[in-house]
Order: C-alpha cells, then structure tokens, then sequence
C-alpha cells in the first residue's frame, strides 16, 4: 500500500498548523530545545522547502500510479505499457 504520497499531501494540507505547533513549542520549550525548534521551523518555513514537498508529492503520485498499475493482475499489458509511456513521465 502506498504511503508517501498521502504522507506529503498531509503535511501540505496541515503545514499552517504544523509550522504554528512548532512556532508555539519554540516560544514555550525549554533554551536548548527551543533554538532547536526555531532552526527547524526556520528551515521548513523557507518557500523553498514548501515547493520541494509540492513537487516531491507530485511525483510521488505518479510514481504510485505507475506502480499499482504494473503491479495489479488485473490490468492488461496493454494498459501497463501505457501508464509508463504516459505523456507526464516525458520531460520537455
């Protein structure tokens, strides 16, 4: 069963509340575990990090749609030569 694609689409949709949680833990823990919080939420409130999770989700899907696809008994042949040939795994 896939797991981290629906992981990353989680932590997308609650990554609000997760940056608040640990903004809230940085301002109440104690010095040594909250610089370690505020460093962390430093890195992952970077836009950056944010864009790395979206796309890594993206791909993470396709690469779960490919593998249930080749894997499934139920599929034809001709259906798994298609979902690998699919016109999103071309890069242009």
């Amino acid at each position: 069963m896939p797991v981290a694609g629906p992981v990353l689409k989680c932590i997308l949709n609650n990554f609000d509340c997760i940056l608040e949680a640990l903004q809230e833990y940085a301002n109440s823990a104690p010095a040594d575990s909250a610089a370690k919080a505020q460093r962390f939420d430093d890195v992952i409130g970077h836009g950056n990090f944010l864009l790395s999770l979206q796309c890594a989700a993206a791909v993470l899907e396709l690469f779960e749609n490919l593998n249930c696809a080749v894997q499934s008994s139920s599929k034809s042949a001709a259906s798994m030569i298609s979902a690998m040939n699919c016109d999103c795994w071309r890069i242009e």
